[in-house]
């Protein structure tokens, strides 16, 4: 779809382009010191990452965090916190990435989105972040903010203040 404006002797053409907004997360342990990471069967190798999902008409990118964490890991998250974004063009998105942290623990796999879902410590997570041989997983690629999410987790305890208030809206 396109939108025609005229002006003397130019005619210029302005595309409208649509951005699919989505949502990725990492999901903090409540008590102990993991993160939660899941695996589709299409990606290669042992790759976990973060949770992810289409925000939905009418939803805000927070109430996405927890509606997406609730249907592919079974997992309710409270105190969600904004980190970054970046672009993602399948289709045409803007990923917007939060660290949460998780109120239930219990995985489960209802939507069958994920292949797996596992609680990772922080060793685990830093063996993968520096590819150490005989690491349990492997990360997303160094430029995707699955990575960068998750490298926050383990190397910044910047999340873990209790007091900071939660932007949620649900």
């Amino acid at each position: 779809m396109f939108f025609t404006f005229k002006y003397p002797r130019v005619l210029i053409k302005n595309y409208c382009y649509y951005l699919d907004p989505v949502i990725i997360v990492g999901i903090v342990h409540p008590t102990e010191d993991k993160l939660l990471l899941g695996r589709q069967k299409r990606w290669p190798g042992r790759m976990y990452s973060c949770i992810a999902g289409f925000v939905e008409a009418g939803e805000s990118i927070e109430e996405c965090v927890r509606r997406e964490s609730y249907e592919e890991a079974g997992i309710k998250v409270d105190r969600v916190l904004y980190h970054s974004s970046q672009p993602w063009p399948f289709p045409n998105s803007l990923m917007f990435g939060f660290i949460a942290e998780a109120v239930t623990t219990d995985i489960k796999l209802e939507d069958k989105e994920l292949e797996s879902a596992i609680w990772f410590t922080r060793e685990e997570v830093l063996a993968a972040l520096n590819q150490e041989s005989g690491s349990r997983f492997t990360m997303p690629p160094g430029n995707a903010i699955a990575h960068q999410l998750i490298k926050t987790w383990a190397n910044d305890g910047e999340w873990r203040v209790k007091n900071r208030p939660s932007n949620a809206k649900m």
